[in-house]
């Protein structure tokens, strides 16, 4: 696709340019809803540490990704192989930045819930633009197909022209309208002063779901694969199956 951007000379990735304005969109978000609640000094610093608890995080379930599925397909784990090969895993980023927020706030005694919604908000804003950063970098593909939302395709790893399910696209879209959802929630609960269930959940359970659907889809093993089922989809089984738990003990810790 259109990998790179070249400026005087200079050969700019398209994937760090939509991400960048992802998250320039994303944090300029967080500080007015902060600066509306005058909360922004208390959370900059938190604010800072996304980056650092996406690209930790991120990079970690890369190369656990990455091992695993080599075990899977060789039966052989190279741990520094798996580090070296792998990129960015967004569920790692989404895990890291909450792990790093919460530790944060805990050092810090500060209120999790207050931040957390609002930082749920932003997260499908920015994940939006990765997504079409993927797509024209030529990462994250889909399967190869004839049906009528299939177009031609290039991926990074390959020049030759298939059409190709654009999961890339049908991810971005679905966050975007996620990212909707959230801030009018957040909007219409502020305005009238009402509880609404806790944005980051209904967060972790639409996305869940829709990556563990979505995956089917999907056309590059670099992710890990194991059998019928990939990486993310393990996880995001993972990430279902502890939201249910946490309505069950709720529930018997309201009976009791």
């Amino acid at each position: 696709m259109y990998p790179y951007i070249f400026l005087d000379g200079s050969k700019i990735s398209t994937y760090s340019i939509l991400s960048s304005i992802g998250a320039v969109f994303s944090v300029f978000l967080w500080n007015h809803l902060l600066l509306k609640k005058n909360l922004v000094r208390k959370y900059t610093f938190n604010i800072v540490m996304v980056l650092p608890g996406i690209l930790i995080g991120g990079k970690i379930f890369g190369a656990l990704s990455t091992g695993l599925g080599n075990l899977a397909a060789n039966r052989q784990f190279d741990l520094y192989g798996s580090i070296k090969q792998s990129g960015i895993v967004y569920y790692g980023g989404l895990f890291g930045v909450l792990l790093m927020e919460y530790l944060i706030c805990r050092i810090r005694r500060q209120n999790f819930a207050e931040l957390s919604d609002i930082l749920t908000i932003g997260i499908p804003l920015f994940h939006c633009f990765g997504r079409v950063g993927c797509f024209f970098a030529g990462c994250c593909y889909g399967v190869e197909s004839n049906s009528w939302i299939a177009f031609p395709y290039r991926v990074y790893s390959s020049q030759e022209i298939v059409k190709r399910i654009p999961v890339q696209l049908m991810e971005a879209a679905f966050e975007l309208i996620l990212f909707c959802i959230l801030l009018s929630l957040y909007c219409y609960s502020e305005k009238n002063k009402i509880v609404i269930p806790k944005l980051l959940d209904i967060y972790l359970w639409s996305y869940s779901i829709f990556r563990f659907v979505i995956e089917i889809w999907r056309g590059d093993e670099i992710r890990g694969k194991f059998g019928v089922i990939s990486f993310s989809q393990i996880i995001s089984l993972a990430v279902i199956s502890y939201m249910i738990l946490k309505i069950v003990i709720r529930r018997r810790c309201e009976r009791e």
